[in-house]
């Protein structure tokens, strides 16, 4: 966990380096965002005709789709993920160390996720 209640995995962005990412299960529409230095080096395109005008703590923001063609959290791989990008990322470098994106419900759905706080894990079981 970073901070007093962020918590990092390490997930990798279509075949990317290891990344750390944040878990959180809230980013509604979406498996993913990142920053533009993940975007760049995941050679991950933007889907600018797509563009609409969302709204998020700030106030109103645009907010650009995207694919991610293989996205991991540990052992767990998801294909085909729905990312939305807003042109903001504070958390990439908040905690002294980089913050790779964040991955989100999306990507979550067909598992079951149990978090460990005692133990510090992540637990991901595919749902049949």
């Amino acid at each position: 966990m970073a901070g007093d209640h962020y918590i990092v995995a390490w997930g990798t962005v279509n075949k990317s380096q290891p990344l750390l990412l944040f878990v959180d299960t809230g980013l509604a529409g979406g498996g993913f965002t990142c920053p533009e230095s993940t975007l760049k080096e995941a050679s991950i395109n933007l889907q600018e005709s797509l563009a609409a005008e969302g709204v998020s703590r700030g106030g109103k923001v645009r907010v650009i789709p995207f694919v991610v063609e293989e996205l991991t959290l540990g052992d767990a791989k998801e294909h085909n993920i729905r990312g939305l990008y807003t042109g903001s990322f504070p958390l990439e470098n908040t905690f002294g160390f980089r913050i790779g994106g964040l991955i989100s419900h999306g990507f979550f759905r067909p598992y079951a996720l149990t978090l460990d706080f005692v133990g510090m894990r992540i637990f991901l079981e595919r749902k049949e």
